[in-house]
């Protein structure tokens, strides 16, 4: 099953490409996730930039369902899907769409949407308990949600064991728990960075008897715990060889203590850490074969890998077209001396200068050479 959860579509405002370089674009992301055989994807506050129009161009052009739970329009009702149930493996698995009331969605966009933003929390436990009536075993949120709404989330429905996240661009190498203290509950957050550098890869592991997946465990957590005790390792073993070639080395007398000192404290508190990770292993248990686990990890999307014969195409023909090279801006204030346009740059505004102190700041402040420098050159002198 593949996902994604947002913020593809479009990036930061860009003035300096005209609509539709920005629509072409797009759509060839959709293309992309078509032939990738993508199921869902949530939107992310830069998507909503795009409008109402062309989103829902990109949705009807879609393979897969663009999710939203809580952007509703006028009457209340979503602008687009909440949810889906996607069959895996012979299980159903419940996919919900949240976008963070504190993930930089901008109200402009929402205004021209005619959308309104409905607190996460409040969508997701309705959302949760119509999904799990309707047979979904594990709920997964694909989770475009700003600071701290995932526990927000968590509290209010405390069936969800997963969140598949974007927004912060956090690259975590290791899945974040989130416990609930109220209800007992726990979930698990993973996010892959941001740009497309990498790509989080979610195995499940359940029994075949058909049992429940309420208490999913981390069975990687055991094989990272051994990759960082080898590399602290390593690290430390790299300081001794170190602090045996400091008695080879040309430096003085008076440096060389002080390399010593320091690379003797560095392997005190590397040591330190050694036997931390240890005690740390040594109270992990081996994953009960009997309850669902799973195992995560992020793969480079380096440049070796082969690209994709009809997306390399598509990409070639829309550069060709020169849609996508960066074109002059209007200056803000046209007619305005002093006020250039620079190709592929916004033209600066000329607005009042601050204040400081009651008295205006100069629009030229004094260079001060320093003391013994020559004068600088005069422009198109000859040194």
């Amino acid at each position: 099953m593949v996902v994604d959860y947002g913020d593809a579509f479009a990036r930061a405002p860009e003035p300096h490409l005209p609509p539709n370089a920005v629509r072409e674009r797009a759509l060839l992301f959709v293309d992309a996730f078509n032939r990738m055989g993508m199921q869902a994807y949530t939107l992310g506050e830069r998507d909503l930039s795009l409008g109402l129009e062309l989103l829902r161009e990109l949705a009807g052009r879609a393979k897969f369902r663009l999710l939203a739970a809580n952007l509703l329009n006028a009457d209340g009702q979503p602008l687009f899907e909440r949810s889906l149930i996607v069959e895996l493996g012979g299980r159903k698995i419940g996919l919900l769409g949240l976008l963070g009331a504190r993930a930089a969605v901008q109200p402009n966009d929402l205004t021209a949407l005619g959308a309104t933003l409905e607190p996460p929390a409040k969508v997701a436990a309705a959302e949760v308990a119509r999904l799990q009536a309707d047979g979904a075993e594990l709920v997964v949120v694909l989770s475009h949600l700003g600071p701290g709404e995932e526990a927000e989330v968590l509290r209010a429905a405390p069936a969800i064991r997963f969140f598949i996240g974007g927004h912060s661009g956090r690259q975590l190498e290791r899945p974040m728990k989130l416990d609930e203290p109220q209800s007992g509950a726990s979930a698990w957050v993973f996010e892959a960075g941001n740009r497309g550098k990498h790509q989080g890869r979610l195995e499940l592991y359940v029994s075949a008897d058909g049992g429940s997946l309420d208490r999913v465990v981390d069975a990687g957590e055991g094989e990272a715990q051994k990759a960082t005790l080898a590399q602290l390792e390593r690290s430390s073993e790299s300081l001794r060889v170190q602090l045996a070639n400091l008695d080879k080395s040309q430096l003085a007398d008076e440096q060389r203590e002080a390399r010593k000192k320091n690379l003797n404290a560095s392997l005190e508190r590397n040591q330190a850490r050694i036997e931390g990770e240890r005690k740390r292993l040594a109270t992990l248990t081996a994953p009960d074969p009997t309850r669902p686990a799973f195992k995560n990890k992020l793969v480079p999307l380096e440049l070796t890998i082969v690209e994709e014969p009809e997306i390399a195409k598509a990409v070639t023909a829309l550069q060709a077209t020169g849609l996508l090279t960066p074109q002059p801006v209007r200056s803000l204030t046209p007619g305005k001396p002093g006020a250039p346009s620079v190709p592929g740059l916004l033209a600066p505004r000329r607005e009042p200068l601050p204040a400081r102190l009651g008295k205006p700041l100069p629009r030229e402040l004094p260079v001060r050479e320093p003391k013994g420098a020559a004068p600088a050159p005069a422009p198109n002198a000859t040194p």
